[in-house]
């Protein structure tokens, strides 16, 4: 399905953007949890046919708040979760967005290092699902953005550990990374925003 994701590149703490244009089965708007990050809130919205998408995609990026917005295919899905972390669920669960940009004839390479990196995470307690989705069209900011739920941020962080740091060190990635950890902004902060039951049912 057709998914618009959309970087807004206003402070978290600011007032939250308005609904994206009418989308498909759901959609979620999600904020960022830390200070001082390139982009304070996302939004992930599907949507029926992809000429709609890329109109959504096009008028965010057109409109008068600074964001960054593109049309996306999730193609690499996996919703097994890993142990869990902390018995106790002490935290509230976090999505991690992970936008890569690279050069559209980058893309099978960017895969390879990103596949290799992805099959070390999803064995980290704490993992529960992630979805990779890429451009659709060469217009799209990044060529990937990857959506990832953790347990907790703890767990999120404890994951990032030397074996990550080893896969990824500087000037070995044929992409740049742009990270955000978020959480959900509620039904009572942006009534129209749904929750979009990411990592379920999409095609592997």
């Amino acid at each position: 399905m057709p998914t618009v994701i959309s970087c807004y590149e206003i402070p978290n703490g600011a007032e939250p953007p308005p609904p994206a244009p009418p989308a498909g089965s759901a959609r979620q708007l999600l904020r960022a949890i830390a200070p001082n990050t390139r982009f304070g809130y996302l939004h992930v919205a599907e949507f029926d046919n992809g000429a709609a998408a890329l109109d959504a995609a096009r008028a965010v990026a057109g409109g008068t708040l600074p964001a960054v917005s593109g049309s996306y295919q999730a193609f690499h899905v996996n919703d097994r979760p890993a142990a869990s972390f902390s018995p106790a669920g002490a935290d509230a669960s976090i999505i991690f967005v992970n936008c890569l940009q690279f050069p559209p004839d980058r893309e099978g390479a960017a895969f390879q290092i990103w596949q290799r990196v992805n099959d070390y995470m999803v064995a980290k307690p704490g993992y529960r699902w992630h979805r990779l989705h890429r451009r659709t069209h060469d217009d799209a900011p990044f060529g990937f953005v990857n959506l990832v739920e953790w347990e907790s941020v703890a767990s999120w962080e404890a994951a990032h550990d030397e074996g990550f740091r080893a896969m990824t060190a500087p000037g070995s990635l044929p992409f740049v990374t742009y990270p955000t950890v978020c959480r959900p902004v509620s039904d009572a902060q942006q009534p129209a925003a749904g929750l979009l039951s990411v990592g379920q049912g999409a095609p592997a």
